[in-house]
């Protein structure tokens, strides 16, 4: 058995399990052992007398919204994402992802996905959700996530991290790059990540 202090050692790296281990872990790897639904806030989740909205690109259009969930619906989403064992796929840079097929749903997010659109009426145009995901970080291991475009016309980014354990309190750590593609792209996926696309200078052409 190894000290808590031994295993940050091998966190970074890729262990090899042998096969007694891997019998061993294979009742409990991927398994949901844990499940803590939320469900809806009365009222409403959001917070409407406190969030503060503001425009940070006009073209495209790229809003920051603070304080925007009541704090019933933040402790909510905080017990969900931290009492679920959805966190099952790993991603290159180090974190963790959990999809809605995998457990990454709940009441309380279906509530969120009807409300939210509301804070922009014109930039949600009526459009439904597609899909969403969560991202859990390591504040040590993980890289995080890479510059990348998603395929949406509209696109919703929410951090629920606590303010206490916020490293970058003027910024939250996220950078949005307010840049449209060129007109020659064909909306690929794979053209908007491509290579050369993760380096930030790729952009300034486009700005």
């Amino acid at each position: 058995m190894y000290r808590l202090r031994d295993a940050d050692r091998y966190m970074s790296e890729v262990v090899s399990l042998s096969v007694t281990q891997q019998i061993k872990l294979a009742p409990f790897y991927n398994r949901h052992l844990s499940r803590r639904d939320e469900p809806r806030v009365r009222g409403g989740a959001l917070d409407w007398a406190n969030m503060k909205v503001e425009t940070l690109s006009s073209n495209p259009l790229v809003l920051v919204v603070d304080d925007v969930f009541r704090p019933e619906t933040l402790e909510g989403l905080l017990r969900f994402t931290r009492g679920t064992s959805m966190w099952t796929h790993v991603k290159h840079n180090g974190y963790l992802c959990a999809y809605p097929s995998g457990g990454f749903a709940t009441p309380l997010l279906g509530q969120l996905a009807e409300e939210l659109p509301l804070i922009a009426p014109d930039l949600s145009c009526g459009y439904q959700l597609v899909t969403s995901w969560g991202y859990l970080y390591d504040d040590v291991r993980s890289l995080g996530i890479g510059i990348h475009a998603d395929i949406a016309r509209v696109n919703i980014n929410c951090w629920i991290t606590p303010d206490e354990s916020n490293l970058d309190p003027q910024g939250g750590g996220m950078v949005i790059v307010p840049a449209r593609p060129p007109a020659d792209w064909h909306e690929s996926f794979l053209e908007y990540n491509s290579p050369n696309t993760k380096d930030p200078n790729f952009w300034v052409s486009f700005l």
